[in-house]
């Protein structure tokens, strides 16, 4: 990459680290180390930008959907705050940055299968969220064997897992029309949609989960609605969700990864 296109691509990836703050997309953090993902594309080529450019225009756009229903009906189990976080960002496309970088630095034998996969996850676990709470549709745990609250990690409703299917498909067909290796394209989508059901496996089993005594529900938050601190309950103290959407994006890459060994 010659300095001059490196340091459009720092402006680009700036300007776009600024527009997401100012719109309240990250937090201030969030958005300069989105920038700084979105450098790391641009380094390894334009089909990784388009890439990460195809993730997060239809994330954003299904966050903002029905989100004042989705905030109702999901309140008192995930938390009010809209906003992603830094740590929200590397746990989604922290994978993804590494393979951008590996690709710039001229690494060729998993770069690509990987960032295909892991962003594939990443999709179709935001489109299966968003759109499962934004339905309407009561969840399925396959902890409890039975019906939970909307937002529940570890549940599932059909619409959610069609758009989980739809998120990961996206992913693959826009990884083909960038320029990625076709089998790129359809093993990272396949391990996209392995990677969204080991989120769901992840956080019906070892998600950490408190409990407000007042109200005796399970919540995701330090404090509930009626203003009660909240006790751990179950799972492993560390495994919050951003654990495990970064341990889903792994899992994605690795799936994509065996069935390539597989097919070859």
């Amino acid at each position: 990459m010659t300095e001059a296109r490196l340091l459009a691509s720092v402006a680009l990836a700036g300007l776009a680290g600024v527009a997401t703050w100012r719109f309240r997309m990250l937090s201030i953090v969030g958005s300069a180390l989105a920038a700084l993902l979105g450098v790391a594309a641009l380094r390894a080529g334009d089909r990784w930008a388009l890439l990460l450019l195809a993730f997060f225009l239809p994330a954003t756009a299904l966050s903002r959907w029905r989100r004042s229903a989705k905030a109702r009906l999901a309140s008192g189990v995930l938390s009010p705050n809209a906003t992603r976080t830094a740590i929200q960002v590397a746990a989604n496309g922290g994978v993804f940055g590494v393979a951008a970088l590996a690709a710039a630095a001229g690494v060729s034998s998993w770069p690509e299968l990987v960032g295909v996969a892991a962003l594939s996850s990443a999709a179709a676990d935001t489109w299966a969220t968003e759109v499962g709470i934004g339905s309407g549709a009561t969840p399925w745990s396959w902890r409890t064997r039975g019906p939970v609250p909307p937002g529940t990690s570890g549940a599932v409703t059909l619409p959610g897992t069609i758009a989980m299917c739809l998120g990961a498909a996206w992913m693959g067909t826009a990884a083909a029309r960038a320029g990625f290796e076709p089998e790129a394209a359809l093993l990272g989508a396949l391990g996209g949609v392995g990677g969204a059901l080991c989120d769901t496996l992840l956080g019906a089993t070892v998600q950490h989960r408190r409990w407000c005594p007042r109200c005796e529900k399970l919540t995701e938050r330090d404090v509930h609605d009626c203003h009660t601190p909240t006790v751990g309950r179950s799972g492993w103290r560390l495994m919050d969700n951003d654990a495990v959407n970064l341990l889903s994006t792994v899992a994605g890459a690795a799936i994509a990864l065996a069935l390539q060994a597989i097919v070859r």
